[in-house]
């Protein structure tokens, strides 16, 4: 397993409890947030992040999307944080080659 600094510094936030259930995803850009139902998100993700992509998927809309209809668990909760930590990692890695 992959084991970098920066995974354990995540500041992801999950601040509303309710049904957890995955129903609509978007982005909002100006807060940060990603929002997986009416009234719960995910908050301190970067434009960056949200915009990674692995081959054609963009992997945070992604892994939210292939959850629609479900509830999230606390393991996938946790799941899209360390998701999050991989991103910001692979995105810094990036960065390196072209400096």
């Amino acid at each position: 397993m992959l084991k970098h600094p920066s995974l354990s510094e995540t500041e992801i936030g999950f601040p509303k409890s309710g049904s957890n259930k995955v129903e609509k995803v978007r982005y909002d850009e100006m807060t940060g947030r990603v929002y997986f139902n009416k009234e719960q998100y995910f908050e301190g993700i970067s434009n960056e992040v949200w915009e990674y992509q692995i081959g054609a998927y963009q992997v945070m809309a992604k892994y939210l999307k292939d959850r629609k209809g479900r509830v999230l668990s606390l393991g996938d909760r946790a799941l899209y944080e360390g998701c999050v930590g991989y991103s910001r990692v692979s995105l810094c890695r990036g960065m390196i080659g072209r400096e």
